[in-house]
């Protein structure tokens, strides 16, 4: 760790004397970069003692999604969030959050059309008129017509082969496809034509190659069509009866199959195929299924975009405004009673639990939508699928959001992974960082999130490379750095995952060992609020 003394000795060489929010004034220098092979060692400050149980402690929490300090504390004994918490220890929505569960809501005008019934008539490239070719073989099959589950096909052609079976050319009557079929094949007239339209009479499989993707997407695929085209299914009355259709294009599975793979969220269906699927409503709002329009999406966020949902505002106990995109996220997010909150929007009702001015919200053409997004899930499942993306990236600092903080963001501002040579390596910009108390605990926690990260994702671990902003010494910190600096630093530790959970929510306190942690005593020093 002598890199991160060597940038000590540099802010107090070259820093500039710096007011700042806390009032208590700074030594500050700007931009700044260190990095560590973590193959070689943990990097844990040893010049003093680090408190270890904090670190993993606060880095489970924001794995967690938790943005509760009082909670904090309770689990993990840990209290660097204490200053900065409410009497109900709540901080707004911090790093767990951002990191977890950002929601934002949005109004778009919704794509609809009307589906034209040429579209349900195929076209292939194939030419449709059939002509009979005897340009070889004189077996008794050629010249025969037969029908097939996908109508009449004529065997046009015997293959001249030395395999011991012989071997024909069909031709579809229908779509004019050809197809190379065994003698067994003639015999039992088990030929299927990809081109035909037997999926609820409108949709056909087309050439694609299988997968270990294929089978769940032809589900999805097989779904989306019953829904819109296939009268007696449970859900044809809120879709196809609805007008609700699938473009042209994705009437064949094969461009279904291609097309899908680079919607958004792709790489989380993949990885969680149980957990995500098809929608079309959350960015438009739209009555088709397309490329334009879909995307990969959680049963979580579909629940706050269903067609039904109306969307209002309503007042707090203390007066504070809240957009609701539903009655039922009322209930979820403050306990409210669902038949009390109907009552306050429809006037028969005036305050329900101190919540008050309940009203519907109408914008002529616009629907309320609303995105809900968990930045961890998603990078661990594109690390997983797509290894080397340059969008291995996730970001902490939430303009939407950072009036709502009691703490705005110092790290994490910007938080990128990097995959060569089955290593993980992460580079994380942090906009603010004391150096003294702040940065050792902050290279301490993505360093251990990028081990946590790679041994899920099955790769070993690169660099962490850490860069600061405006990087200082609080006034009331230059004596104990003065006293770090006298002292020599011991090797590196190494940190040691003691097991492989399921995914990354499941790891716990226990699992994590640091091996031959040798430190010099710890130094105190006042944390500035």
């Amino acid at each position: 760790m002598r890199n991160y003394l060597e940038l000590l000795q540099d802010i107090l060489d070259n820093g500039t004397h710096k007011s700042d929010r806390t009032g208590t004034g700074t030594l500050s220098v700007f931009g700044r970069q260190l990095r560590w092979d973590l193959s070689e060692g943990f990097p844990l400050i040893t010049t003093k003692k680090m408190y270890t149980r904090g670190v993993i402690g606060e880095l489970l929490w924001f794995i967690e999604g938790s943005t509760n300090a009082r909670y904090l504390e309770e689990k993990w004994g840990v209290k660097f969030w204490r200053e900065w918490a409410d009497e109900d220890g709540e901080l707004g929505p911090v790093y767990g959050q951002q990191l977890r569960n950002i929601k934002y809501n949005f109004w778009v005008k919704p794509k609809i059309r009307q589906q034209d019934p040429e579209e349900l008539i195929h076209e292939t490239e194939f030419d449709k008129k059939i002509e009979i070719d005897f340009t070889s073989g004189h077996s008794s099959f050629l010249g025969k017509t037969f029908d097939t589950e996908s109508g009449k096909c004529t065997v046009i052609k015997e293959l001249d082969t030395t395999q011991k079976k012989n071997r024909f050319v069909v031709k579809f009557h229908e779509t004019g496809y050809e197809k190379v079929v065994d003698y067994g094949d003639v015999q039992s007239h088990k030929i299927a034509d990809p081109f035909a339209t037997t999926v609820f009479g409108v949709g056909r499989y087309g050439l694609y190659e299988e997968d270990e993707y294929t089978a769940c997407l032809k589900d999805a695929w097989r779904e989306m069509l019953r829904r819109c085209y296939y009268k007696k299914a449970n859900q044809y009355k809120a879709y196809g009866a609805k007008g609700v259709h699938v473009c042209k294009e994705w009437l064949t599975f094969a461009n279904f199959n291609s097309d899908v793979r680079k919607l958004t969220n792709w790489s989380v269906k993949a990885e969680y195929p149980c957990d995500y699927s098809l929608d079309k409503d959350i960015r438009y709002a739209s009555n088709y299924y397309s490329k334009e329009t879909c995307m990969w999406s959680s049963r979580e966020e579909q629940s706050y975009n269903t067609s039904t949902n109306r969307p209002f505002l309503a007042r707090d106990p203390l007066g504070e405004e809240h957009l609701f995109n539903s009655i039922g996220e009322a209930k979820t997010k403050h306990g409210l009673n669902l038949s009390a909150v109907h009552r306050c929007l429809n006037g028969e009702l005036h305050v329900h639990h101190g919540w008050h001015k309940f009203n519907y919200i109408n914008r002529e053409g616009e629907v309320l939508r609303a995105r809900i997004i968990d930045q961890l899930k998603e990078l661990v499942a594109e690390i997983k699928h797509n290894p080397d993306s340059r969008r291995l990236a996730i970001s902490l600092y939430n303009p939407h959001e950072l009036d709502k903080m009691n703490l705005q963001p110092c790290h994490g501002n910007m938080i990128q992974f990097y995959v060569a040579n089955n290593k993980l390596s992460c580079s994380m910009y942090q906009r603010s960082a004391d150096m003294f108390l702040g940065v050792p605990v902050n290279i301490a926690s993505y360093s251990l999130l990028t081990h946590i990260i790679a041994q899920q994702c099955n790769l070993d671990v690169g660099e962490f490379i850490w860069t600061g902003g405006d990087v200082h010494i609080y006034n009331n910190h230059i004596e104990q750095v003065k006293e770090q600096l006298t002292r020599e630093p011991y090797p590196l530790p190494q940190l040691h995952i003691k097991c492989k959970p399921k995914s990354i929510d499941d790891y716990v306190y226990e699992d994590f060992e640091f091996i031959g942690y040798k430190h010099h005593p710890a130094i105190k020093a006042p944390v500035s609020v």
